[in-house]
């Protein structure tokens, strides 16, 4: 008997790892996803005046999407078309 719960407690603390090391994988994928998605919305909002206050905070969360829009020719093209997708 004391082996069995033994065993149940091992099992039930080996299954946990997995599921939170899954959650942390899809959490990441989808900030991957997400995240640079957003970006046309948000710009779209604030072309139209409507996310001003927040744009300190908004020019910070999106300084590095940005930057790879300055950075070279094809990531300002690409950017430059995902904005005119949303009329940013």
């Amino acid at each position: 008997m004391a082996d069995e719960s033994a065993e149940s407690v091992t099992v039930a603390v080996l299954g946990w790892p997995r599921r939170s090391v899954w959650l942390v994988e899809m959490a990441f994928v989808l900030l991957l996803v997400v995240y640079p998605l957003s970006y046309g919305p948000v710009m779209h909002q604030v072309s139209r005046g409507r996310l001003i206050d927040q744009w300190p905070v908004i020019d910070v969360i999106y300084t590095p999407i940005e930057w790879i829009g300055t950075s070279s020719e094809f990531g300002g093209l690409a950017l430059d078309w995902y904005l005119g997708l949303w009329g940013a």
